[in-house]
C-alpha cells in the first residue's frame, strides 16, 4: 500500500516544479490525475475491443492511451498550458470517433466520461454548481447532434449491429461504474484540498492579526514611558538656556544624549507600528499643504542631531533653484522616508559625505514629479544582497546587523510608503563604494502659506483646560506644557472623574486620554456628548493617545472627539490641536 501511495503521488506531481503558486500546483496536480484516469479507461475499452475482436479499435485504443500519456511528457517539460490543450482536443476527437465508428450507443458513456474529466480540466476552480451547469449544457447540444444523425452508417464495416449491441451493453455496466469511482475521487479529492488551503489561510489570517494586536499593544505600552521621557527632556534643553555656559554646556550635553536615545526608541517603535499597519492595509496617508524646502531642512538637521555626529562627516544639502516650495501631500510619511534614507547612510558612513539632491523631474497642471537622490561614501552594498535589500528584516549581512543595529524594518517600511504613493525607490552600490538611493514621486500643486516666525511665544489665552490622564509622569508633563501656554487645567485621573467634572463646572476643552481605569476615554466623551446642558455637551475633546491604529481613530471620531494627538506629544502639533479645539486665531 505503501508503494502504490508513492507511486500516485510521484505521478500526480509530475511538472509541479514549474508551478509557483499553490493554486497552480493544485491544478497540475489535477491534471495528472484525469490524464491518468482517462488513460486507464481507454485501456479498459481496448481489452473490451478485443474480446469482440475488433483489432483495428484496439490499436486506436491503444494509441490514445499513449496519446494521453505524452500529456504527462509535456507536463514533464514545463508546458502545462499545452498538455491542457492537447488532453482537450484529443478528447473531442475520441468522442467524435466512438460515434463515427460504432454509432451512438457505442460512444455515448466515454462521451459523459470525457465530459466530466474534460470539466475539471477547463474548470479545476469553478464551484460544482457552475461546472455541472456548464457540463450540462455542452452535453445537450452534443446528444441533440448525435440523435439528429443516427442514420449515419458506421465507417468501420466489422461494426454489426449485434457487435454494437454488446458494446453498449458491456459499457453499460462497466463505465457508469467507473465514471461514478472517479468522478467521486477526483471531487473529493479537490474539495478537500480546498478545504485545507482555507482553513490554512484562515490560520495565517488570525496569526497575522494576533502579531498586528501584539505589536500594537507593545507600540502602546512602550510609548507611554517614552512620552515622558522626550516630553521633560525637550523641557529641561529649553529650561536650559538660563544656566551659566560651562553648566549649560553640560546640561546640554547630557540632555542631548536622552533625546538620541529616546529618538532611537521612539523610531523603532514607529518602525514595528508601520509594520503591522502595513501588513493588515491598515496604513493610511494625510493630503495638505506643506513647505517642501522646510521639510527637507528638517530631515536634514535631524539626521545630523541624532544621527552620529562627531565622526567628521559632511551633510550637503543640494536642491535645484527651479524647485517648488508648496506641495500638497502627506509631509510625516515624505520626512519619514527620506529620513530613514538620510539616516542609514549616516549610520554606514565613516568619512566622507553624504548627500541629498533634490530635482523636479516633470510638471503638470496640477502636480510635479520629484525625483530625491541620497547618496554616500560609506560600506557599500555587496551586489548579491541588492535584491534583498528592502525586505522585511533584511539586513545586509548577520555581521552588520550586530554590529550597526536596528530592526530590519526600515529600508522595507520606506518601499511600502513610497510605493503606495505612487513612487518608485532604486538603489546603485557595490561594496566599499557607498550607495544611492533615488526616490521618485509626484505632488500636487499647494497653496502658499505664511510662514510662522520662530520663536512667537505660545499662548493659550488663559483657556480653561480639562486633563484626563491616568499616568502621573504624563500628568506633569501636560500641566508643565500647558501652564507654559498659559492656561489654567484641571487634571483628573479617569474617564468617570471627568464625567463628574464637565458636570459641574464649565470647560473651553478637554484633552482625554483614551486608556484609563473604571471608564476609558471613549466612553467618558460618549456620556459627555449626550448631557442635557449644550453648552457642556459640545466641549471640543481632543484625544490623547499611543494607539494610532486607523481602527482607533475611527472610533475616536465616532464616538464625538474633534481631534486626536498621538503620544510621544509633539508639542507643536499638540499647540496646534489645542488651538484648532479652542478656535484660537493668530
Amino acid at each position: 500500500m505503501r508503494f502504490v501511495t508513492e507511486w500516485w503521488n510521484r505521478l500526480s506531481n509530475i511538472g509541479i516544479t514549474f508551478a509557483a503558486e499553490l493554486g497552480q500546483q493544485k491544478v497540475i496536480r489535477l491534471q495528472n490525475r484525469i490524464i491518468f484516469f482517462s488513460a486507464l479507461v481507454v485501456s479498459v475499452q481496448a481489452f473490451n475491443f478485443y474480446m469482440l475482436g475488433l483489432h483495428y479499435a484496439v490499436l486506436v485504443n491503444i494509441g490514445s492511451v499513449i496519446a494521453y500519456c505524452s500529456c504527462f511528457v509535456l507536463n514533464a517539460a514545463g508546458a502545462v498550458g499545452i498538455s491542457r490543450f492537447f488532453y482537450i482536443i484529443f478528447a473531442l476527437f475520441t468522442i467524435t470517433h466512438h460515434h463515427l465508428y460504432f454509432g451512438f450507443a457505442a460512444g455515448f458513456w466515454l462521451f459523459l466520461l470525457n465530459l466530466t474529466q474534460g470539466g475539471f480540466i477547463l474548470f479545476p476552480t469553478l464551484p460544482m454548481r457552475q461546472l455541472l451547469v456548464i457540463a450540462s449544457g455542452i452535453a445537450a447540444g452534443l446528444i441533440a447532434l448525435t440523435v439528429l444523425t443516427p442514420h449515419l452508417p458506421p465507417l468501420y464495416e466489422a461494426m454489426t449491429p449485434d457487435l454494437a449491441e454488446r458494446f453498449f451493453r458491456n459499457n453499460l455496466i462497466r463505465s457508469p461504474i467507473l465514471l461514478v469511482l472517479i468522478a467521486y475521487y477526483l471531487v473529493d479529492e479537490n474539495r478537500r484540498a480546498e478545504t485545507e488551503l482555507s482553513f490554512n489561510a484562515t490560520k495565517a489570517n488570525a496569526a497575522a492579526h494576533a502579531k498586528s494586536f501584539f505589536l500594537s499593544n507593545v507600540s502602546h505600552e512602550l510609548r507611554t514611558p517614552m512620552n515622558a521621557i522626550k516630553g521633560f527632556a525637550d523641557i529641561l534643553y529649553e529650561l536650559s538656556n538660563s544656566l551659566d555656559d560651562k553648566k549649560q554646556l553640560e546640561f546640554k550635553k547630557h540632555l542631548g544624549q536622552i533625546r538620541i536615545s529616546a529618538a532611537n526608541l521612539t523610531s523603532i517603535i514607529d518602525d514595528l507600528l508601520d509594520f503591522a499597519r502595513i501588513e493588515a492595509g491598515r496604513i493610511a496617508f494625510r493630503s495638505k499643504d506643506f513647505d517642501l524646502l522646510a521639510v527637507i531642512q528638517n530631515t536634514m538637521q535631524t539626521a545630523e542631531f541624532y544621527g552620529h555626529q562627531g565622526k567628521g562627516i559632511e551633510t550637503r544639502l543640494v536642491p535645484d533653484a527651479n524647485l517648488p516650495r508648496h506641495l500638497r501631500g502627506d509631509p510625516a510619511r515624505l520626512s519619514q522616508i527620506l529620513l530613514n534614507l538620510v539616516g542609514n547612510a549616516m549610520k554606514f558612513t565613516h568619512k566622507g559625505y553624504v548627500e541629498m539632491r533634490i530635482r523636479m523631474l516633470d510638471e503638470s497642471a496640477t502636480g510635479y514629479r520629484l525625483c530625491f537622490e541620497v547618496e554616500d561614501t560609506g560600506i557599500g552594498i555587496p551586489g548579491e544582497k541588492l535584491p534583498y535589500l528592502f525586505d522585511s528584516f533584511s539586513p545586509v549581512s548577520k555581521e552588520t546587523a550586530v554590529r550597526y543595529g536596528g530592526t530590519g524594518l526600515g529600508l522595507a517600511i520606506t518601499k511600502h510608503l513610497v510605493e503606495m504613493q505612487g513612487g518608485s525607490i532604486s538603489v546603485m552600490s557595490s561594496a566599499g563604494k557607498g550607495a544611492l538611493f533615488t526616490v521618485d514621486m509626484w505632488f500636487e500643486k499647494g497653496e502658499t502659506a505664511a510662514a510662522h516666525e520662530k520663536g512667537v511665544q505660545r499662548d493659550l489665552r488663559r483657556a480653561k483646560i480639562l486633563v484626563a490622564e491616568d499616568n502621573d509622569v504624563n500628568q506633569i508633563l501636560v500641566q508643565t506644557l500647558l501652564e507654559s501656554w498659559n492656561a489654567d487645567i484641571q487634571i483628573v485621573e479617569n474617564g468617570l472623574k471627568a464625567l463628574g467634572e464637565t458636570q459641574k463646572n464649565h470647560y473651553d476643552l478637554i484633552l482625554m486620554d483614551l486608556q484609563m481605569p473604571f471608564m476609558d476615554g471613549i466612553e467618558a466623551c460618549e456620556n459627555i456628548r449626550v448631557l442635557e446642558d449644550k453648552k457642556k455637551s459640545t466641549v471640543p475633546i481632543i484625544a490623547l493617545t499611543a494607539d494610532v491604529l486607523s481602527e482607533t481613530r475611527k472610533k475616536v471620531f465616532a464616538a464625538g472627539m474633534n481631534d486626536i494627538v498621538t503620544k510621544p506629544i509633539n508639542q507643536a502639533e499638540l499647540y496646534a490641536a489645542l488651538r484648532r479645539g479652542l478656535n484660537l486665531v493668530e
